[in-house]
């Protein structure tokens, strides 16, 4: 399939937090040169892996998820992008757990451990900390714990954190019905969606449901429009949203500012899971751009796409 689309519909609006960090940017000496927009295929940053970031429970608090991220690496460089909750497509998932601020855990802990495991699979045990301490808080040292990904359908990890105490007792962190549930489908890549520069579009392979797609976006597509001149620098953030029928609207970004360069700017392609019983999708592009927004959605109407379900289509 491959559909033209010759002109966005745009919409601006002033944004205060975009003008300040903008402003912020300009006044630490970034903002000097002309924008440079690569998006040469091999150029795009892919996931390598994706990390969640967990603090410990402290009091009668539960363990937090903080922070969560897809790493691409691109030259040497590694780039760490903040995705949606729901983690799909990569080699290997890493979890972090860190200490909350006045956690009770840090002193009275020898080891922790990561259990993780797929629906119906025994548990399996990540070492994430075993006896030593920080010579300075006392506190003990923690380690990211490694899941290698495997081929197969979707479906979710479940995982909880084990504290073994220097009494010998053994506790779940945040009590025993305190679990964490990732969605994965990893290697599982069924098409691609590419959008192009001169305001087309393709998709290349199939948009299955139960299974995942990249998403490639040329952004000379919002460069343009925007028309940049002289010493202007890229856009400094390009989202774009991704909704399935009713379910709540996702955001991934698709481009990455090189750090310390803001007029440099690589694409970088999420891989997106699609839900089971997905039938219908809609995805539009939002740029942030001297205090002001621009959006790429087919003139308000979105780019929308039909969803296979792959049962039928055996």
């Amino acid at each position: 399939m491959r559909f033209h689309n010759k002109n966005i519909y745009l919409a601006t609006r002033i944004n205060v937090v975009a003008f300040f960090f903008f402003t912020v940017m300009a006044g630490m000496g970034l903002a000097s040169e002309k924008c440079h927009a690569r998006t040469n295929l091999s150029e795009f940053l892919r996931p390598e892996s994706y990390t969640l970031d967990f603090y410990s429970g402290r009091g009668n608090e539960k363990p937090k998820l903080s922070a969560n991220w897809a790493s691409g690496i691109h030259q040497g460089e590694n780039f760490k992008v903040p995705v949606p909750p729901r983690f799909v497509a990569a080699k290997k998932l890493i979890v972090n757990y860190r200490w909350s601020v006045g956690s009770q855990w840090a002193g009275l802990s020898e080891g922790v451990e990561l259990h993780w495991r797929k629906p119906g699979q025994p548990w399996r045990v990540a070492k994430m900390g075993q006896g030593f301490r920080d010579p300075q808080s006392g506190q003990l040292l923690l380690f990211p714990a490694q899941i290698e990904l495997e081929d197969g359908r979707a479906g979710n990890i479940e995982f909880k954190f084990m504290l073994a105490l220097q009494n010998g007792e053994v506790i779940q962190d945040g009590g025993e019905q305190t679990f964490f549930s990732v969605y994965v489908l990893p290697n599982s890549i069924s098409g691609r969606i590419n959008f192009f520069s001169d305001w087309s579009s393709s998709v290349v392979g199939r948009l299955v449901n139960g299974r995942s797609f990249e998403l490639l976006y040329e952004v000379e597509r919002l460069v343009r429009q925007i028309d940049l001149h002289g010493d202007e620098p890229c856009p400094w953030s390009v989202i774009a949203h991704v909704q399935f029928d009713d379910l709540p609207v996702e955001e991934y970004p698709v481009v990455v500012v090189v750090p310390g360069h803001s007029n440099r700017v690589l694409p970088f392609a999420p891989t997106i899971a699609v839900p089971e019983n997905a039938r219908r999708m809609s995805i539009w592009f939002l740029a942030f751009h001297d205090a002001r927004s621009y959006f790429d959605s087919n003139y308000g109407m979105n780019f929308n796409f039909d969803i296979l379900n792959e049962r039928r289509t055996r």
